[in-house]
């Protein structure tokens, strides 16, 4: 398949594979195109920087492309390139036809998810602008970080493990549980699986505590090379064996800024986690129906007995 790539002159060019990335790295380009109006002044008219079947794709498109944020400023995996926002429009602009041509865009669930999408864009663009740009982390909190995650860099270690992803019943995983309380190898325990026609799927991985999550670098730190275990991780259960383990510390200086960057991405969360707050506090909230379980205690509830039952006391010194 060829795609048409818009020019500086507004011709198209068609361009295999090949050569499709030499010519978009112009992209990155500030063209504008310009027009007359009947008076003469000139419009400013939309930069292309592609045509698929005939519609086109501004610079705009991938502008945003390229530097779109998810709420709070949480990274979502940004584009590498130009290039590759670019071509992601592409294909993204051609199924869109093929959507629009079957009438798609017109079913009740996709016409909910749109307006479901809008929301969100909305919601998210009022609480990045209500948020705005929280303080830089000083050295003195960096430094304070660092003392409390010492994984990230002195106390670094690197870990080598297998494991086994089982499926298994609540009986099931309480027989396993016996098998590693006697004991028993990592291949012993899969034999015990084999026997027993329990599924899974073995694996070997090998990671620095500063990749792992809080979690599992607690549950490696807590058995030594050689020892199996029976683990659960976001709902998963894993057969680990520590295979070895050793100290791998790095140079602060390159983490600071890793650093800074989560530091800023805590309190950017934590600021709009307040903005939301204060919105609900101010709100008039109502669970209607099967819902009402869900609505929360008055916070005034817990408060107001024992300031009723002052005004009774008091009210009742006044009478004697």
């Amino acid at each position: 398949m060829t795609r048409q790539f818009a020019d500086s002159d507004g011709r198209c060019a068609c361009m295999t594979q090949s050569t499709r990335a030499c010519v978009l790295t112009l992209i990155a380009a500030s063209l504008v195109l310009v027009a007359c109006d009947k008076s003469g002044h000139i419009l400013a008219a939309p930069a292309v920087a592609a045509r698929v079947n005939g519609a086109a794709i501004t610079f705009a498109q991938v502008d945003q492309a390229m530097g779109r944020q998810p709420i709070l400023g949480v990274s979502d995996h940004p584009w590498p390139t130009t290039a590759a926002a670019l071509d992601e429009l592409i294909d993204q602009e051609l199924i869109l036809q093929k959507a629009r041509e079957a009438q798609i865009d017109r079913d009740p669930e996709v016409m909910q998810a749109t307006q479901s999408a809008r929301r969100m864009a909305l919601a998210n663009a009022w609480l990045r602008s209500a948020v705005g740009v929280v303080p830089a982390p000083t050295d003195l909190e960096i430094d304070d970080y660092l003392h409390h995650h010492p994984e990230l860099a002195s106390g670094r270690r690197f870990f080598i493990w297998q494991l086994a992803n089982l499926q298994a019943s609540a009986g099931q995983i309480a027989d396993i549980q016996q098998q590693v309380a006697r004991n028993m190898s990592f291949d012993e325990i899969l034999g015990y699986l084999d026997a027993n026609n329990l599924p899974y799927v073995k694996n070997q991985r090998a990671a620095a505590s500063d990749q792992l999550s809080a979690e599992s670098l607690k549950q490696l730190s807590a058995i030594n090379p050689g020892d199996t275990a029976l683990f659960t991780n976001d709902g998963h259960l894993e057969l680990v064996q520590l295979t070895s383990e050793y100290a791998a510390p790095i140079d602060e200086g390159p983490v600071r800024a890793l650093v800074e960057t989560t530091l800023s991405q805590e309190r950017t969360k934590d600021a709009g986690e307040a903005k939301i707050a204060s919105l609900r506090a101010s709100a008039n909230i109502e669970f209607v129906g099967d819902f009402k379980a869900l609505a929360p205690a008055p916070p005034s509830a817990a408060v107001a007995q024992p300031e009723a039952r002052e005004i009774d006391q008091a009210i009742g010194k006044g009478l004697q």
